[in-house]
C-alpha cells in the first residue's frame, strides 16, 4: 500500500508545472556537485518568479476561454454580499446572456436607455432595525406590476464606470423595455446594502455659486447611474472557494489602507480578511 501511494505521488508531480521548470534548469544550468552557486540561487529564484506569473496568466486565460468571459475569476473585497459571499472568497464567473440570468421580470412600456430608475419606475421602502439607514427595500414597481426583492436571482459581475470598480451583486429584476433589456442589481447584506445599485433618486439642478448657470446632480449616492445593459455584464457566479483570496486582500487592500490611513479599509468588518 505504501509503495502504491508513493508511486501515485510521483505521478502527481507531473501535474505541477514547476516540475518542468526544474527539469529545464537541471538540463541547461545544472548545479555543480549538487550545490548551487550564489548566482544560480538568484537566477533560479528569478526563473521561478517569472514562471509563476506566466503560469498564472495561462491559467487565467484558460478559464476565460472555458467560461466565455474576460473576467473568469474575481476576489470579493467588500462585505456587500454577506452572508453569501465574504471578503477573500474567490468566485468563478461564467459568461451569461440575458435569457440565462435568473431573476424576477418587469415590463417597462417605454425606452429606458440613458434614464435614471426614478424616471420610469418606483421603489418603496419599509422600516428596518437591521440596516444602517433604518429602512429596507420592500418593492419595485414598473409597468403596473410590483415585485418584492429576493435572493433567488443569479449573482452577476459588472463594471461600474460611475465608481470605477467591478461589482459582484445579485440580479433583483430583469427589465423588458421597448428599446432593450436591462438589469437591476443589489448586494445581499441587509445592513449595508439596503437599497439597489441603481437607486440614484432624481436629477437635481444645483446653482453654481457666482455664476448664472447650474449643474445636474443626483439625489442619492448610488453604485451605477442607469439600469445595466446586458453588454455591461461580465458574467454570473457559478462557483465559490472560501478564504483563499485573503492574501490578495491583505496585500492590495488592507495593507495600503493601514499605511495611508492608519486604519483598516471601510470594507473590513472584523473577519479574517
Amino acid at each position: 500500500m505504501k509503495k502504491k501511494l508513493q508511486a501515485f505521488r510521483k505521478k502527481l508531480k507531473w501535474l505541477d508545472p514547476f516540475t518542468y521548470v526544474d527539469l529545464l534548469l537541471e538540463k541547461y544550468w545544472p548545479a555543480k556537485h549538487g550545490k548551487k552557486t550564489d548566482v544560480q540561487e538568484i537566477g533560479y529564484t528569478l526563473v521561478y518568479i517569472v514562471s509563476a506569473f506566466i503560469f498564472a496568466f495561462l491559467i487565467y486565460q484558460f478559464f476565460a476561454l472555458a467560461l466565455q468571459t474576460n473576467s473568469p475569476i474575481v476576489i470579493v473585497i467588500s462585505e456587500s454580499m454577506e452572508p453569501n459571499l465574504y471578503r477573500g472568497d474567490v468566485v468563478f464567473i461564467q459568461g451569461a446572456s440575458f435569457a440565462s440570468l435568473k431573476a424576477q421580470e418587469l415590463f417597462v412600456p417605454e425606452n429606458v436607455s440613458g434614464k435614471l430608475f426614478s424616471e420610469f419606475a418606483e421603489a418603496s421602502y419599509s422600516p428596518s432595525q437591521v440596516s444602517n439607514a433604518g429602512k429596507e427595500l420592500s418593492a419595485i414597481q414598473a409597468g403596473g406590476k410590483e415585485i418584492k426583492p429576493s435572493q433567488d436571482g443569479d449573482i452577476n459581475l459588472y463594471y461600474s464606470s460611475f465608481t470605477g470598480e467591478q461589482i459582484i451583486h445579485r440580479v433583483v429584476a430583469k427589465l423588458n423595455a421597448l428599446d432593450a433589456s436591462f438589469l437591476l442589481t443589489k448586494g445581499d447584506n441587509e445592513k449595508t446594502n439596503w437599497t439597489f445599485d441603481q437607486d440614484c433618486g432624481k436629477k437635481i439642478q444645483e446653482p453654481i455659486l457666482g455664476t448664472d448657470t447650474s449643474r445636474i446632480i443626483i439625489e442619492k449616492p448610488c453604485i451605477t447611474l442607469y439600469p445595466l445593459k446586458i453588454s455591461e455584464i461580465e458574467g454570473k457566479a457559478v462557483f465559490r472557494i472560501p478564504i483563499i483570496g485573503c492574501v490578495k486582500v491583505w496585500v492590495f487592500d488592507d495593507l495600503p489602507s493601514l499605511i495611508s490611513k492608519g486604519a483598516m479599509p471601510e470594507h473590513y468588518n472584523g473577519g479574517l480578511c
